[in-house]
């Protein structure tokens, strides 16, 4: 059976490659069977936005599961500019448990569960929006 820490510790380094820099210690605790574990990191961009991760996964079916997750990126007043996340809290959503919050409001939507380039694509393109100078 595969340990849970070594795909933990591949999401963490494409996370910390993703041109952030760790605002917080970074964090992976692994259970005593090594079958399953988590994940947290907080990053800090230039632009001031911050990437809250936190990541469980089980291994048990010979390959990392997500069993929760929330990707979290706010912008340099707080602000949610996108949550992923599979919280129980929306049964109503056809995707449930999985779901997007989007914007200050946090607006709730059905989204499946993104892969983990797609939110790290997606934080980039916010970052790098926010370093364009605004057109007059």
């Amino acid at each position: 059976m595969p340990s849970a820490r070594e795909p933990l510790e591949r999401i963490r380094s494409l996370i910390l490659a993703s041109g952030g820099h760790s605002a917080s210690s970074d964090e992976i605790d692994v259970e005593r069977d090594d079958e399953s574990g988590a994940l947290r990191i907080d990053l800090s961009f230039a632009t001031g936005h911050r990437l809250i991760v936190t990541l469980a996964i089980d291994v048990r079916l010979n390959y990392p599961v997500w069993t929760k997750y929330s990707f979290h990126l706010q912008d340099s007043e707080n602000r949610c500019v996108f949550r992923y996340d599979n919280a129980e809290h929306y049964p109503e959503m056809s995707t449930f448990p999985d779901h997007r919050h989007v914007g200050p409001d946090e607006w709730v939507e059905p989204h499946l569960r993104p892969s983990l380039r797609q939110v790290l694509d997606e934080v980039a393109r916010y970052v790098a929006a926010a370093t364009r100078p605004e057109s007059v």
